[in-house]
């Protein structure tokens, strides 16, 4: 670096002029061999590890006993093949090295460390004098690279003394065929082709062009001499062919003429040289000018394409200057550039750059300036072409700066353009062409008429014919885009009268909008809250007996079979008696019940609805002594949570319906709950009174008697989307002759049908009675006393042939025309009504159907399905064509008719089904009604709330509530997995709430002695049943939009009980323990009324069938356990089994169980 010298305090130079002076440090060598290598003075100091100046080495190295020159480093040699080390990717290779001055001792210990991972040693062996070979190690790296390069350090007692490169290539990366791949620069010891597809295949040496044909490359020779034979090695095959090829003296170059060339090229070159014919195909090409002086021609940047050559003799090549490949932004910086010159000639490398002497210029590309419109031609008259750079590549006598004088031919030439395509105009087209430039000028006529003499008749004849196609094509357009057009015009006008169609609907369907929102406020605020005022009348609640309910709440599943009974009857044996006392008594062990309750459990084939008659059969037996079944009950539960724990599903807990334990402890917990319910001051009460103020609150305004949909409901789902005309009536009936025979006035609408105003006759006239002591709607009828019409039967539906398309509506009051202060009366039916007259009403409780029904204790009923009165056994014997034929395709409807069936019956259902469109709207515009019907029954759900959170009664807690709550504790305390607070308190309030009150909310008639839940009243309670699970749940609620209505409705009444229901639990937790004396004392107390609700044997009856159906896999699993293996209940089993066999019914399927 140049450096002035100057002395401390003047400001003179010392030296002049500044001198050039080179400063080095050795310390920038931190390996012995490249420290000693330096062309500076340094030498590698062994002792302290670095590299010193030649002066310094006796004060930096005192205890240095050697300072030898480079020749004392132990370095790794270059590789004999090249400049690197190759490896392929993910292989386990040894490398072997190469060294120099490896000393003669072996006390050095020598190593090899990849700089990428500092950590991974491998230690060298040292296997020759000047050979070092590392471990075999794994050599990859990650990433999309095809190839990396990895230092390789030699450790001489474990400090670096050299270092070198080593390549990790990945082949898969670098060619995708073979083709590609044995193209590549062989740098490798070998390739081999093992399978796959390409443009070639075959090795570096060659290349296979078929099955008959190799084309092989030559190598360098030293000499010009001619071969006459060639040996050809395909794997380890030999072949020596007689062939003759000469290697003649390298092409020599020695200049080329002109040196200017258009940057598009296409310019003619001379190249004039010696033994220029030795190769077939020359190629010429321009290089850029390099950035170090020294540069080799390999390092040189390829600027153009290949221009071809074609020799001219042994001396001279004719070739075409190539064009550039530099981008377009780099072109138009620069107007003029030199370029070096190469040619590539086969393997001869001294051509390939031929120096700073001959260079090749390049300018750019002439530009034109084309004629404006058509350019006229006068006869012997030049044409004169403007432009620029047109004098740039060429001599002074070809062009001039900027014109180009062209003589265009005499005659007129063909209209077509350079390439002969000919015009569309019929004119010639001037085009220049400079090199590789083309430009197009002007399209030329010849003037005094010369275009027609040069255009044919044909050409002329053709013109006319496209003329002529053209103006048809154009009048074909007109008229396609006049028919567009009319009809756009039409569709406009479709569009227009469907726009106000739909505004008018839209205006209608607003005001029908604002009529139901007035109307439904006008009737909650007057009609409907003074009706509600006398729900609690303080009279007595209709309770079932108890046995009645036990009945009810253990086999409510039995109205139609679901455990097998295909086994009673004449396969009994006489000994059946004896046979249901042998089976009673293996039922009460309690082995046998755990191996029957397992069995249950894992068997897939056993529906849900076969272990919910399995439990309340078991529990229908055992209920004679509570206390034993309490035991069984909680044991098995006891069980059941530990799996659920060990299934890592404790939350599941009292949530699974098909569970036989769940379902098992649900009605085991509604039994022992049952006295607490039936307490007249207990949570029964408020219950009772709820279900009385929703169903007048629903009975007040329109009920669909065939969907059950109302307009009054707390559901969203169960709302009346039709808008209906109701007009109340107020009708007076003269009751049966065991009434007084007064006049009772009825409150009813126009819209009901006949068994809709019976029903609420018959709870006018027997209010606060229980229902099973009431008379049936079908054992009386109606009949108006018309002054005009005299007596007139009212009947659902009179058998009218009024029908159209399979639908037939229900009768209603205004059908009759029934007018307000009616007088009607009620008539005792005694015998069946005449066919034309037989009424379709509701499945109703008169009728005596079946020897099941009396089992149970109660009627079957039902006010989904309509059923023709004279079906029933109480109405006589003949059963009308509707219900028993089959063959009738009626569909009965009441105020919605059904959506997919066409047609109508009554004038009702006559309006166009636009028009019944127009009139059914969507349920979100009853929303206001719901937040209505939920103020009116708020003070009700309050009520019952309370009741069910003890908040009046706290100090009464049921002992076996109390009990069951401590049993959950313990069993979380002890579970194998850790059960945290909020499983804890889902559990308890899924006991409570989905296992004890959801049933008898769903089902009041469990409870009281009341009609069965109409369809109407069910979605209401099943909304109210709901929200008490959201206010015993501590899940975030989530409100939105979105959220369903019935949780937007009570969302902050679940706000306001959650925090008494978290009370709740705290208090019954911090009440003091029931000992299970206490507990199992009290639940015996309670045997004696649940043993009286259902018959022992007929349950005991119908688990025998059921055991018997099973009882091949049930007598598996008892063999299986070894419990019930020494108590023999195996053996038991098939002894009872075999009883209940006929004599000589040996081909029974229950033979196989002795």
């Amino acid at each position: 670096m140049p450096v002035a010298l100057r002395v401390s305090g003047t400001r003179a130079n010392l030296v002049e002029p500044p001198a050039k002076i080179k400063l080095y440090s050795c310390d920038t060598y931190q390996l012995c061999s490249t420290c000693s290598s330096s062309k500076w003075p340094c030498r590698w100091c062994a002792t302290e590890r670095k590299c010193v100046d030649a002066e310094d080495v006796k004060r930096k190295c005192r205890n240095e006993r050697r300072k030898g020159p480079s020749s004392a480093c132990i370095r790794i040699l270059p590789p004999p093949l090249g400049s690197e080390l190759f490896v392929p990717d993910s292989t386990n290779a040894s490398l072997q090295l190469q060294l120099d001055n490896v000393p003669s001792s072996n006390e050095l210990l020598l190593a090899c460390r990849f700089v990428p991972n500092s950590n991974q040693i491998r230690v060298a062996r040292v296997a020759q004098r000047n050979t070092v070979n590392c471990e075999p190690g794994m050599f990859s790296f990650e990433g999309s690279e095809a190839m990396k390069n990895v230092t390789v350090e030699l450790l001489a007692d474990g400090e670096p003394v050299d270092a070198t490169k080593v390549t990790i290539f990945k082949c898969p990366l670098l060619s995708s065929d073979c083709s590609r791949c044995v193209a590549l620069d062989p740098r490798g010891k070998s390739v081999r082709r093992k399978a796959g597809d390409g443009e070639r295949r075959g090795k570096s040496a060659g290349e296979v062009g078929g099955s008959d044909r190799v084309i092989c490359l030559t190598a360098a020779s030293p000499r010009a001499y001619t071969v006459t034979a060639i040996r050809l090695q395909i794997d380890d095959a030999v072949r020596l062919l007689p062939a003759k090829f000469e290697y003649r003296t390298d092409p020599e170059v020695r200049d080329m003429q002109p040196r200017t060339a258009y940057e598009s090229g296409g310019r003619k070159l001379i190249v004039t040289g010696s033994h220029l014919d030795s190769v077939l195909s020359p190629k010429l090409f321009l290089l850029s000018a390099p950035t170090v002086p020294s540069a080799s021609p390999d390092e040189l940047e390829l600027i153009s394409e290949l221009g071809a050559c074609h020799p001219l003799n042994s001396s001279a090549l004719s070739c075409d200057s190539p064009s550039l490949a530099l981008p377009t932004a780099l072109l138009r910086q620069s107007s003029m550039a030199r370029w070096m010159v190469g040619m590539a000639m086969d393997g001869v490398r001294t051509v390939r750059n031929l120096g700073p002497i001959i260079q090749l210029t390049t300018v750019p590309d002439p530009q034109f300036s084309p004629f404006a419109g058509l350019h006229i031609l006068q006869a012997e008259q030049p044409l004169m072409l403007s432009g620029q750079w047109l004098s740039q590549a060429a001599t002074p006598t070809e062009y001039s700066p900027d014109r180009l004088l062209c003589r265009p031919p005499t005659v007129p030439p063909l209209p077509t353009d350079d390439s002969g395509t000919k015009m569309l105009d019929g004119r010639p087209l001037v085009v220049v062409r400079i090199g590789r430039v083309r430009v197009e000028i002007v399209p030329l006529e010849y003037a005094g008429g010369a275009i027609s003499a040069g255009i044919s008749r044909v050409e002329l004849w053709s013109r006319r014919a496209g003329v002529l196609g053209l103006a048809i094509l154009l009048i074909v357009v007109i008229v396609v885009l006049a028919a567009v057009g009319l009809a756009w015009r039409r569709r406009q006008g479709e569009h227009e009268r469907t726009y106000r169609r739909i505004q008018l609907q839209m205006e209608q369907m607003e005001s029908q909008v604002r009529s139901e929102c007035k109307k439904a406020f006008a009737e909650l605020q007057t009609d409907v809250l003074a009706e509600l005022d006398g729900v609690d009348d303080g009279a007595g609640i209709p309770f079932l007996e108890s046995r009645e309910s036990v009945a009810r709440l253990l086999l409510r599943d039995f109205a139609e079979p679901t455990i097998n009974g295909a086994y009673g009857g004449a396969i009994y044996s006489s000994q059946l008696p004896m046979t249901l006392a042998q089976f009673e008594s293996l039922l009460w062990n309690r082995q046998f019940i755990y191996v029957l309750v397992q069995m249950a459990e894992e068997e897939p084939t056993i529906s849900a609805s076969e272990r919910a008659s399995l439990a309340s059969l078991l529990l229908a037996v055992l209920s004679r002594n509570l206390a034993f079944a309490s035991d069984v009950v909680l044991s098995l539960l006891s069980a059941h949570v530990q799996r659920c724990s060990l299934m890592h599903s404790p939350h599941l807990l009292f949530r699974h319906s098909d569970s036989l334990v769940e379902k098992l402890f649900q009605q085991w917990l509604a039994l022992c709950l049952l006295p607490h319910l039936r307490d007249s001051e207990g949570p029964a009460r408020s219950l009772f009174l709820l279900y009385r103020a929703l169903k007048s609150l629903t009975e007040k305004g329109p009920v669909d008697a065939v969907t059950g949909q109302a307009r009054y409901s707390l559901s969203e789902q169960s709302l009346l989307r039709e808008s209906v005309e109701a007009h109340p009536l107020t009708v007076l009936v003269i009751p049966l002759d065991a009434f007084d025979q007064a006049p009772v006035p009825i409150r009813t609408l126009d819209c009901d049908t006949i068994s809709q105003l019976k029903a609420k006759l018959l709870d006018t006239l027997y209010r606060n009675v229980p229902y099973s002591t009431r008379v049936g709607i079908d054992q009386f009828d109606l009949e108006w006393r018309c002054p005009r019409r005299g007596s007139v039967l009212l009947l659902d539906d009179d058998q009218q042939p009024q029908r159209r398309g399979g639908l037939r509506q229900l009768n209603t009051l205004a059908h009759y025309a029934v007018s307000d202060q009616a007088l009607l009366a009620m008539q005792a039916r005694v015998g069946s009504v005449p066919h034309a007259h037989a009424a379709y009403t509701f499945r109703s409780g008169g009728s005596n159907s079946s020897d099941q029904s009396a089992v149970f204790g109660w009627r079957s009923m039902s006010a989904n399905h309509l059923l023709s009165s004279s079906s029933d056994s109480s109405a006589g014997s003949g059963a009308s064509p509707h219900s028993s034929s089959g063959t009738d395709p009626t569909v009965h409807f009441h105020l919605q008719q059904p959506s997919g069936i066409a047609g109508g019956g009554t004038s009702n259902s006559a309006r166009p089904s636009r028009e019944r469109r127009s009139a059914t709207m969507l349920s979100e515009v009853f929303l206001t009604r719901l937040l209505m019907c939920k103020g009116t029954a708020q003070r009700f759900v309050d009520t019952f709330f309370e009741s069910v959170l003890f908040t009046e009664q706290q100090q009464n807690i049921p002992v076996v509530l109390k009990y069951v709550f401590d049993f959950l504790d313990s069993e979380a305390a002890h579970c194998p997995q850790p059960i945290d607070s909020d499983v804890l308190h889902a559990w308890k309030a899924n006991c409570l709430v989905l296992r004890f009150w959801q049933q008898f909310l769903h089902c009041p008639d469990l409870l009281f002695d009341v009609p069965p839940r109409p369809a109407s009243l069910a979605g209401s309670l099943a909304v109210v049943g709901q929200t008490l699970v959201e206010a015993f749940s501590r899940a975030d609620l989530d409100l939105s939009s979105a959220s369903p209505s019935s949780r937007l409705l009570f969302a902050r009444d679940i706000a306001r009980f959650r925090p008494r229901a978290e009370e709740l639990f705290r208090w019954i937790a911090a009440q003091p323990p029931i000992s299970a004396q206490h507990f199992f004392d009290y639940v015996g107390t309670l045997s004696k009324v649940s043993a009286d609700g259902v018959s022992s044997t007929f349950a005991l009856g119908e688990l025998l069938n059921w055991t018997k159906a099973n009882g091949l896999r049930l007598v598996a699993a008892l063999e299986a356990d070894a419990e019930a293996r020494r108590a023999r209940l195996a053996d038991r089993l098939r002894q009872i089994v075999q009883s209940t066999l006929m004599e000589g019914a040996e081909e029974h399927v229950y033979a196989t169980l002795r």
